[in-house]
């Protein structure tokens, strides 16, 4: 038997999650539950969320794994690094790449055994075909976002939009190839330049140090 905690507990999104992940039942556990019978958590909260959530059940301790990015800003993954550290659990971020095994052939296979030579540019693209603002209604007609901290339905459905809650295209698209650049390179970013090209789309350039595959 699996739980899920739905973060809009409904019954198409119940019906989904069950459908997905073939599961025999999503349902909702009470607080005390979960601290009971919970050894790790998965973290899929909004962006602007991420630190509370997962500073609560790091203090609980679980160990996390957290949906990237890692926080809204750096006092929050700062605080989240702490908790982790002080509790002795494990908080890993969820940058999916780090586990597709394609990317990981490509870096053992390739990158360090250095068959590319030496590597001075990288260019990265994403094309999504589709509009950024979700469309839906409210559960019910009288549904109150404000339970889960937002004033109105647009802002808990669109939340990325919303400078408050989220960090933009860059934070929820491109930070998954800077994660996998930053891999490949063995190393940080020193210098960036972003500028906006379009309302749906935006161009960054970053500046690394020597590859360190």
């Amino acid at each position: 038997m699996a739980y899920l905690t739905p973060a809009v507990p409904n019954e198409p999104t119940r019906m989904t999650v069950e459908r997905y992940f073939g599961l025999v039942e999503a349902g909702v556990l009470s607080h005390d539950d979960r601290v009971e019978l919970l050894e790790g958590v998965i973290v899929a909260v909004p962006l602007w969320a991420h630190a509370d959530v997962v500073c609560g059940a790091l203090d609980a301790g679980k160990h996390v794994l957290c949906e990237k990015m890692m926080a809204w800003d750096t006092a929050g993954y700062t605080r989240m690094i702490e908790t982790a550290r002080k509790n002795t659990r494990i908080l890993e971020i969820g940058y999916q790449r780090n586990y597709n095994p394609v990317y990981e052939a490509a870096f053992a296979g390739v990158f360090r055994k250095e068959l590319l030579g030496d590597i001075f540019l990288t260019r990265l693209t994403w094309h999504r075909n589709g509009n950024w603002r979700r469309r839906g209604e409210p559960p019910s007609a009288d549904y109150d976002p404000s339970r889960w901290g937002y004033p109105t339905f647009e802002h808990l459905l669109n939340w990325r939009l919303y400078f408050r809650y989220s960090r933009g295209l860059f934070a929820e698209l491109a930070s998954h190839q800077i994660n996998i650049v930053n891999q490949v390179y063995g190393a940080r970013p020193i210098h960036s330049v972003g500028v906006p090209m379009l309302p749906i789309a935006v161009a960054v350039s970053l500046k690394a140090p020597a590859a360190g595959v």
